[in-house]
């Protein structure tokens, strides 16, 4: 019986894993070579929807935050530092993270973005677009951050580690 790589892979990465092994255990190394190659492609295209995710998220928070004082809040914010934070880890340990990847996203990641807002809201959302330079290096500070550290920006966060995304 054949083996059937990619229903496998939509089953279990461990059982891929465990059934590439098990092939290069047997010596059947065109098998284990196409079950390699087959889960090559198919954690790609998972870390390419993992980037996708984090950009929506990321932009999702940022529209609310533009949307509605009420959600002006430190947590909004921590949230924006953490998703931005997610996509420059992905950047760091994945090879084809990179700009022109996110930007590649944008559009959908938007359109996404203004769906969720809009179902959170429960209201048109009359943001048109996100700049780079609004999901990435604005900052979102709360009225309570700039009276308590009148002299510190969250931006400082982000100098300390520089985001790939200049």
């Amino acid at each position: 019986m054949k083996l059937n790589w990619t229903k496998l892979s939509e089953i279990s990465d461990y059982l891929v894993i465990e059934r590439i092994k098990k092939k290069f255990e047997e010596g059947k190394y065109e098998d284990m070579k196409k079950g390699l190659y087959l889960f090559y492609e198919h954690m790609k295209i998972s870390e390419k929807l993992n980037i996708l995710n984090y950009l929506t998220d990321l932009m999702t928070s940022i529209l609310l935050w533009k949307s509605e004082n009420k959600f002006q809040t430190g947590e909004i914010s921590n949230e924006i530092i953490r998703q931005r934070e997610d996509i420059s880890y992905s950047y760091e340990i994945i090879p084809i993270v990179n700009k022109n990847l996110i930007k590649s996203f944008w559009k959908k990641a938007f359109d996404d973005a203004i769906e969720n807002v809009e179902i959170k809201l429960q209201k048109k959302c009359f943001i048109n677009s996100l700049s780079w330079e609004e999901v990435f290096y604005q900052e979102y500070e709360t009225k309570w951050f700039k009276k308590n550290y009148p002299n510190e920006k969250v931006e400082d966060i982000f100098n300390l580690k520089k985001l790939f995304l200049a």
